[in-house]
């Protein structure tokens, strides 16, 4: 009972703060309508908090289990959890220790070049990418390659980054995604044209596919828009 009536003091509490932000305030005062925002607001908010608070907590647990011994695949193994969790700059360290650990692993190289890439750092993120396609450039069913592709954009190598794709798209075949890299990638090189029929083939592309991959393929439909229109 009182945590229900805490909930519900959370709900008014955000409410009324919500009634004084600029431009969305006066939906907020919509009796109704602004009691169930605010909780779809407050439970959405709390969910988010609760599954962290669980993933942090399965994390240090894991940390402690494979932290304990100091193997390369044990090292590797962590890294891919904190990279699965968005914790790039910390699975960098761990990925590290496996890559020289086991320099052969491809998996490793791929973990830590995405790792590099999310970080900010795109150069070394593309010396490490191009070691782990070397060593399986099917690795991730193509994601590999499109990681190296995006690297190879941000460094402003788009030329090396168009050979990328194609190799994608000889390997795996067209896909929304390859679209979408190729189209905002030719509009950032100056050939806007080019660009915009490649980001007009990610809506076709997506309506071919299978329907287990539509679900995903809904956003890069929704990048390419957003490109064509603001890009």
């Amino acid at each position: 009972m009182i945590r229900f009536l805490a909930y519900l003091g959370t709900i008014f509490v955000v409410m009324i703060l919500l009634r004084f932000v600029p431009l969305v305030g006066g939906f907020f005062r919509i009796p109704l309508f602004g009691f169930f925002a605010a909780a779809a607001i407050v439970s959405f908010v709390g969910r988010r908090w609760a599954e962290g608070a669980l993933a942090r907590h399965r994390l240090k647990a894991l940390k402690r289990q494979l932290g304990g011994v100091e193997t390369p695949h044990n090292m590797g193994k962590l890294g891919s959890v904190l990279e699965a969790n968005g914790s790039y700059k910390s699975a960098v360290h761990y990925l590290r220790l496996a890559v020289e650990g086991e320099p052969n692993t491809a998996e490793w190289h791929w973990r830590l070049g995405h790792c590099l890439l999310e970080s900010g750092k795109a150069q070394e993120a593309v010396a490490v990418l191009m070691r782990a396609i070397e060593l399986d450039e099917k690795l991730g069913y193509g994601v590999a390659l499109m990681q190296l592709a995006e690297a190879l954009r941000r460094i402003g190598d788009g030329e090396r980054a168009l050979v990328v794709l194609d190799r994608v798209e000889r390997n795996h075949g067209p896909s929304p995604e390859s679209a979408y890299r190729r189209g905002r990638l030719l509009r950032q090189m100056g050939r806007k044209d080019e660009g915009t029929r490649a980001l007009a083939q990610v809506g076709e592309l997506a309506h071919q596919a299978a329907a287990y991959q539509r679900t995903d393929n809904r956003k890069w439909v929704w990048r390419s828009i957003w490109a064509r229109m603001f890009g």
